[in-house]
Parts: structure tokens; sequence; C-alpha cells
């Protein structure tokens, strides 16, 4: 399990945002429109390495899946990826949704049901 890495929108953070988790790994970050840009997008994956260096199982090499934003298509990006031996694969662009397994077979039915059984009860 990774540690959160959560983007506030905004230009400074309030201590009260971060008071929310006890893990001291978690990492918080601010950006004007509160969605990852290039430098916040390499910040991500430094966080990723570090925190999943003890859990290459006896690999030294990770395998990271992605979407299609660019700020994980940059240079700096990408040669860090190499330089830390982190495979990089992504998916096809607007396509994000239908290949991750977890959305397609466990959160789209518990999704449905959960909003039946709203509707039901209201």
């Amino acid at each position: 399990m990774l540690p959160s890495f959560v983007i506030f929108k905004g230009t400074a953070q309030y201590m009260g945002w971060h008071s929310e988790t006890s893990d001291p790994d978690a990492m918080f970050a601010c950006s004007r429109n509160g969605w990852t840009d290039d430098e916040l997008g390499l910040e991500w994956l430094y966080h990723f390495d570090r925190c999943t260096k003890d859990q290459k199982g006896g690999s030294d090499t990770l395998l990271l899946i992605r979407d299609g934003h660019r700020s994980h298509l940059t240079l700096k990006f990408i040669q860090y990826s190499i330089n830390n031996n982190i495979q990089l694969l992504c998916f096809p662009a607007h396509v994000t949704h239908l290949l991750q397994p977890l959305d397609v077979g466990l959160f789209a039915p518990l999704q449905t049901y959960y909003g039946k059984a709203v509707d039901d009860y209201i």
C-alpha cells in the first residue's frame, strides 16, 4: 500500500489540512488548480520510489502502470524511472477506467448496488 499523496487546490498549505491522518509517510502538496502538474508528477514519482524500495520482493525492477497524463510523460519523469529501475507502462488515453481491473471488476458493481441501496432506502 502506498501512503497518500494529496494535492490541495491553493497556493499554500494549512496545518489543519493534515490533521486527518496519522500516517507519517503521507505527503501533501498544493497547486493553483488542484491538479497534478509536471513538478508534482515528479514529486509523486519520488514518493512512489521511496515508499516501494523495500517492496520489490527480491526484484530490482518495479512496474508502474499509469494513465497518459502529460505529467507522467516528461523527460525528467521518464529519466528518473529509467535510472531507478522503474518500468513504465502507459494506458492509452481515455480508456483507463475500462482497463483498471478494480474499477471494472470491483468498484463498478459496488457503485451500482450502492446506488440501488440508497434509492431503495430513500
